[in-house]
């Protein structure tokens, strides 16, 4: 039994601050635990594959907030998960062969929203996804060895925004 002021995991992944100053951190095996600085408590998300209002994965590379206060969640082999806090809701996005506008792989490394509030996703082995404005379809930025102008790796490791506005992609 966990206690409710220790991990899930001790493997960390990840750790974001979110906009209410708790602390979400990614887990290798253990899911996802918010800790409320205020109570010294953790909270435990965790996949249950008979529950669609959970996680899709219990190895969490990813975590940020967008604008709207939502959690993204990229998970390895699982895909996406956006956790609306406020509603206790989820959606998920992951990798369907049969669609080509799905997640361009489910092994996602970095969730990332620009200052325009676009959502890109880096995934490892997919390359780099935008999701499209629709909020359900994605367009993929792929790595081409010809193309001198794209993505140098199909390996995306960050996702940083400049003061300029340039989108700087970091890949394997």
């Amino acid at each position: 039994m966990l206690e409710k002021n220790s991990h899930s995991n001790n493997n960390v992944l990840s750790i974001f601050e979110n906009s209410k100053f708790n602390i979400w951190k990614g887990t290798d095996g253990g899911g996802l635990n918010l800790f409320d600085p205020e109570s010294g408590h953790f909270t435990y998300f965790k996949h249950d594959r008979n529950n669609s209002q959970s996680i899709c994965g219990d190895y969490i590379i990813s975590v940020t907030e967008d604008s709207k206060q939502n959690i993204w969640v990229g998970c390895w082999a699982s895909g996406v998960t956006v956790y609306n806090p406020a509603k206790k809701t989820y959606r998920h996005f992951i990798h369907n062969p049969g669609d080509s506008t799905s997640l361009s792989s489910s092994n996602v490394w970095k969730i990332f929203e620009d200052k325009d509030k676009n959502i890109w996703v880096g995934t490892y082995g997919g390359g780099l996804d935008l999701l499209n404005p629709d909020g359900k379809t994605f367009t993929h930025f792929p790595y081409n060895p010809n193309d001198p102008n794209g993505i140098s790796n199909e390996n995306i490791q960050n996702i940083f925004q400049d003061r300029d506005g340039n989108i700087w992609i970091s890949t394997d």
